[in-house]
């Protein structure tokens, strides 16, 4: 069964209480934290693996400091040692969330933000930009994202992440929660799901098996810091 969780970043931290997290990360991670100019995305990038790490270890009683990641050609983690498990996570905003399961899978937050949406004419499917032409104007942003972060799901779930070109295959939301997929694959079958996350967000997930779980299970630092 696939698992879903999610994590509220806190608004401020303690530059002590920041440097305490940071030993719960591994060391490529935080070199990659103390790249980012920004102090939300330094934040964001840190309690991205925090999440999966403290899932981990709660979920398959794996000690954090025996827990070791791979990369594939596109930076793609994976646990090392592990054939049979699959993790993803994204962050945006506010949120962290990330998805476990035994088959491969993708996940993807997005903030709701104002953008050009023109620009979907040279990124997505020529399908999928008409479609968005056609929503009312107040529809337009969040059919935008919708489609961003559905899209983005799958790209993660196949392990190439935007080395995939958008344009490449097509996803077409429905009203009632069916989304229909086109792509040059063979066979072309993967699911996804859309979940509520909060408002002004948009939450999807994509894997090559249907088992969604209903609802996206929330943590805080507490539950993190009881198992890391």
């Amino acid at each position: 069964m696939i698992k879903i969780f999610a994590l509220k970043i806190p608004g401020e931290i303690e530059p002590e209480i920041f440097l305490k997290w940071s030993t719960k990360v591994s060391k490529e991670r935080m070199e990659k934290v103390s790249r980012f100019f920004r102090k939300e995305d330094a934040m964001r990038s840190l309690f991205s693996e925090l999440l999966v790490r403290a899932v981990i270890s709660k979920e398959f009683n794996i000690p954090n400091e025996e827990i070791k990641f791979t990369y594939n050609q596109y930076g793609k983690p994976s646990l090392k040692n592990s054939k049979s498990f699959f993790f993803n996570a994204s962050h945006s905003g506010e949120w962290v969330v990330a998805i476990f399961h035994t088959a491969p899978i993708g996940i993807d937050v997005e903030k709701i933000r104002p953008v050009d949406i023109h620009i979907a004419e040279r990124i997505f499917s020529d399908k999928e930009y008409q479609e968005i032409l056609r929503k009312p104007r107040e529809e337009q942003e969040n059919y935008f994202f919708d489609l961003w972060s559905l899209k983005e799901s799958y790209v993660k779930a196949v392990g190439k992440g935007l080395f995939q070109p958008f344009h490449s295959f097509s996803i077409t939301p429905k009203n009632n929660g069916e989304i229909i997929f086109a792509c040059n694959e063979s066979p072309c079958r993967w699911f996804f799901k859309q979940y509520n996350l909060a408002e002004g967000y948009t939450l999807s997930a994509c894997t090559i098996q249907a088992q969604f779980p209903e609802e996206v299970t929330l943590m805080d630092l507490e539950a993190i810091e009881q198992v890391i």
